[in-house]
This record gives structure tokens, sequence and C-alpha cells, in this order.
């Protein structure tokens, strides 16, 4: 339990608390945690995903995405907003769904083209979860429901959810 909670922790770390900080430590890190999500959630097409970091003129996350012959480019200021911008092509371009209930991921073999799109999101801060969510479901939560949640916030743009643990 305590290797859980410490993993857990760091994975948060990692996506979520390291971009907000003013001095970002390692931005080699927050592409690599991007792929990471990509790995477990695509892994036939992980190679297909080109991610790189951008600066945005504001405080806010942005991503751009287009794809042309099977190869899907990714661009970021944030691991939050990589692997939102691969959600957001995932959704639109190959129709792809990943939720709590379950998902349907199934890609053609070679993945769909997509016009070059920015998105800039209006809000700093993206909230989840509550008091009641936290403390009466994902405290019986093992590494592998702990991941996938995680995974999930990411592609979905989470950048601050409730995390009390200690």
């Amino acid at each position: 339990m305590k290797r859980l909670c410490s993993s857990v922790s760091i994975l948060f770390l990692i996506l979520f608390v390291q971009p907000q900080l003013k001095a970002r430590t390692n931005s080699a890190e927050e592409v690599r945690a991007a792929y990471g999500v990509i790995a477990r959630v695509l892994p036939s097409h992980q190679k297909d995903f080109h991610l790189q970091l951008i600066e945005n003129s504001d405080s806010t996350d942005a991503f751009e995405v287009e794809a042309s012959h099977g190869s899907v480019t990714v661009r970021g200021n944030s691991a939050i907003s990589l692997t939102r911008g691969v959600y957001y092509y995932l959704r639109n371009a190959a129709h792809c769904q990943f939720s709590w209930e379950g998902e349907h991921m199934d890609l053609p073999k070679v993945l769909p083209d997509f016009k070059r799109v920015r998105i800039e999101s209006p809000y700093k801060y993206r909230l989840y979860y509550n008091l009641c969510t936290f403390g009466y479901t994902t405290a019986f939560w093992d590494w592998k429901q702990w991941q996938r949640e995680i995974d999930w916030m990411a592609l979905h743009g989470i950048n601050m959810p409730l995390a009390m643990v200690g």
C-alpha cells in the first residue's frame, strides 16, 4: 500500500503539479510522461505520435495537432496539453473514446489525416473530483485502477485533481 501511494504521488507530481510550478524542472520528463500515456492507451500506435513542447503566450494550456500519412504531430505547452491534444485527435479524426466505463480505441492501421488545429484553454485550472469520490471510491483502488484514472485525467485535460493524500 505504501508503494502504491508513493507511485500515485510521483505520477501526480509529474503530470499535474510540476507543470503548475513557475520553474519547470525538466521538459523532457513532461514529454516522457505524455508518451507513457500513449504507450498504455494505444500500444500498437505509439510510434505514430510525435510530441513537442511549445511555449504559450499566457499561463493557460494550449495544444496544436495535425496528421498526415499516418503520422500525428501534437505540440503542447505541458504534459497535460500534449495528452489532451492526442485525445482531441483521437475523438475528432479517429472517432475514438476513452471513458470511465470503457473505451473504443479501434484505430485503422494507417491513422487518418487531420488538418492543423490549435486549441487554447480559457481556464488555467481544470478541477476534478470531490470529497465523496475521493473518500468513498478511490480509497479502495489498486494501482491498475489508479493508472487508468490518471491516464483518463491526462487525456481529458484535467490539471488539478483533488488529492487528499498525506
